[in-house]
């Protein structure tokens, strides 16, 4: 069945965007106004000719007869200022020409009832066609919002008449046949659309799906410009107008579609599931930030910093190993290592990283490594499966609770509960101290695998004499 066959009902929808020809070249000579005004002088020089052509069927009785019109489609054409124009010569016109005695601006009696009357008849004819006018000028407004709507979809949109043929083509279905969007209308849809998929190779025929409120969808090939096929998803919305019954057509390029499947599959074959966790990491750190920022600048200052201190402490990781020992994580001036070392998987032990990364910036910046006699204690214990994993600072300024919640709160306790640890946080004057219990056996972790077999006394003693 022919794409232009698909769908025949009545909706509310209108079936045409498009004003005619004339009323393009009215709109155009709107924004001119020199054109308005010359417009308005014409059309009372025609008006003038026209009344002197009949003077002898009317003679003096209705001297402004041919100025009605002419003023009204003055206001029309050009809007208020020509209107009012070609109210003051019309009147100067009939007054010195048409009204007794001729050629002269002297009046006879109730001669100045006539103009009168004319100035006030006209001034309410101008007023309805200013109305017609501002309506008109919305509408254009109107049409040209819904035209750069249509043409910066993605996808191909055509108006279909009830004959089949295109009536109105966006940009994107130019560019995907190849032409430009006005060498498509009156060409009818079915040259271009053809519903049957024989000729596209790899496509699957799927007719006959139905799509949102009525419309239907179906696979199609797409004939371009030179004779080239295209795979493409039609889909047909109903529209139509006084009777009259049209199509909205979408057309998707399956072409890209399968390239964006194709693209999707390679990163899943070539990304790690580690690197997959650090996206999902980097998507947390600008979710959160964007809370923050007061502005795109803002933003993006704050996103390169962070993931400047997340690649400062992923850094830390060795390469080539599939388990990390924390000890090394901790290796940092003035924080001591007192516990056991222990053997943690390298997505435990990027998790640790990360969450350490924002632990030591925080300290600089505001904690006990913030101050020349400040300390850091990090115990890491076993107790089961469960790892305890204390960070404990002393000797630096009174820890204080932040007013709002934070990046690094974010990063300590929301993110830390995403990876499935239990956190608690502790501001005293002493400082700041954070606990973090990890159950090991989430992690594939077996009681007593996790130990490095590293003495942890000269562990302690190297950290904290560093």
């Amino acid at each position: 069945m022919a794409l232009s066959q698909m769908h025949r009902s009545r909706t509310p929808s209108a079936l045409g965007f498009e004003f005619g020809p004339w009323m393009k070249r009215i709109l155009v000579v709107r924004t001119n106004r020199p054109a308005s005004y010359a417009i308005s002088v014409a059309l009372v020089l025609a008006a003038i000719g026209i009344r002197w052509i009949i003077d002898p069927f009317v003679g003096t009785h209705v001297p402004f007869t041919t100025f009605y019109p002419a003023v009204f489609a003055a206001a029309l054409i050009g809007g208020l200022g020509p209107a009012m124009l070609a109210i003051a010569l019309a009147a100067l016109a009939a007054w010195y020409i048409f009204m007794p005695p001729a050629l002269s601006f002297a009046l006879e009696q109730s001669g100045d009832a006539e103009i009168l009357l004319f100035v006030v008849v006209n001034a309410v004819n101008v007023f309805i066609a200013t109305l017609i006018s501002n309506m008109v000028d919305r509408l254009a407004a109107q049409q040209r919002n819904v035209l750069l709507l249509l043409d910066s979809a993605p996808n191909g949109l055509a108006v279909v008449d009830e004959n089949g043929l295109i009536i109105l083509a966006n940009a994107s279905l130019g560019r995907l046949l190849g032409y430009e969007a006005e060498e498509l209308k009156g060409e009818p849809i079915d040259d271009l659309l053809e519903a049957s998929p024989k000729e596209a190779p790899g496509v699957q025929a799927e007719p006959g799906r139905s799509g949102p409120q009525g419309s239907e969808r179906q696979r199609s090939i797409a004939h371009g410009n030179g004779g080239s096929v295209i795979p493409v998803d039609v889909r047909l919305d109903p529209i139509g107008k006084d009777g009259r019954h049209g199509q909205l057509a979408s057309v998707f390029d399956l072409t890209v579609q399968q390239g964006a499947e194709e693209s999707r599959k390679v990163i899943e074959n070539t990304v790690s599931e580690l690197d997959m966790e650090y996206l999902a990491t980097l998507r947390g750190i600008a979710g959160a930030l964007a809370k923050r920022a007061g502005s795109a600048e803002e933003l993006a200052r704050l996103i390169t910093l962070r993931v400047e201190r997340l690649a400062r402490a992923i850094g830390y990781l060795p390469k080539g190993s599939k388990t990390v020992s924390l000890a090394s994580l901790v290796e940092r001036p003035r924080i001591a290592f007192d516990g056991d070392d222990i053997r943690l998987p390298l997505k435990m032990a990027r998790q640790f990283a990360i969450i350490l990364g924002e632990l030591e910036s925080n300290a600089l910046l505001h904690g006990a490594l913030s101050t020349p006699g400040g300390q850091v204690i990090v115990r890491p214990d076993i107790e089961g499966h469960w790892l305890m994993f204390l960070w404990a600072e002393t000797g630096g300024p009174p820890a204080a609770s932040p007013g709002d919640s934070g990046f690094g709160t974010f990063v300590l306790q929301d993110m830390a509960t995403q990876f499935g640890y239990d956190v608690s946080m502790q501001f005293t004057p002493r400082g700041f101290t954070y606990l973090l219990r990890a159950n090991l056996s989430e992690f594939g972790i077996a009681r007593g695998e996790a130990r490095s077999g590293v003495d942890p006394g000269k562990v302690d003693r190297r950290r904290a004499a560093g």
